[in-house]
């Protein structure tokens, strides 16, 4: 047997192999698909409906565009997501974006430093469970976000990435 024909077998295993395995990953993508939609759609991480008005008189929320994150000193995603969230802050101030993190003080402790995280953010709305801001979004899950228009309006509500795709467009 040629070195040609030896070539030519073993690329044809692998191709074979490459096919099954495309095959099984294919189907196992469509399990999930169904699972997500037999599940239904994802809860609302936050009650205020978008297009309704601020609920609260919060000058720093009105004027300008602004992306409202909620925070809980009990969250543990809430503190790779503050980060992620100072990270961003160069690009989300290139946008005309102010951030304005609420964080939600449970116990009036802070053991994850996360005030000071979100400091670099902006200034940090710091609020007992159940807060005036935290109420008045309906907010229900951390880390949740609402973004405002500057006429006071809600843009977009939901996760972080939720909010940035409304920024792209």
């Amino acid at each position: 047997m040629s070195i040609i024909e030896a070539a030519v077998i073993v690329l044809t295993v692998l191709v074979v192999l490459d096919l099954m395995l495309t095959t099984a990953v294919i189907r196992r993508l469509r399990t999930y698909e169904e699972r997500a939609a037999a599940a239904g759609p994802p809860p609302e991480l936050i009650d205020i409906a978008v297009g309704a008005e601020v609920p609260l008189a919060e000058p720093r929320l009105i004027g300008r565009r602004t992306l409202v994150g909620f925070f809980s000193t009990t969250c543990r995603p809430c503190t790779q997501e503050a980060a992620e969230l100072a990270g961003r802050q160069e690009r989300l101030a290139a946008a005309g974006i102010v951030a304005v993190p609420v964080l939600t003080m449970n116990g009036g402790t802070d053991p994850n430093g996360l005030a000071e995280v979100l400091g670099q953010v902006g200034t940090v709305i710091a609020e007992a469970p159940g807060g005036p801001v935290v109420s008045a979004f309906g907010a229900k899950a951390t880390p949740s976000y609402a973004l405002v228009d500057p006429d006071g309006r809600i843009a977009a509500k939901g996760t972080f990435e939720d909010c940035l795709r409304l920024v792209a467009r």
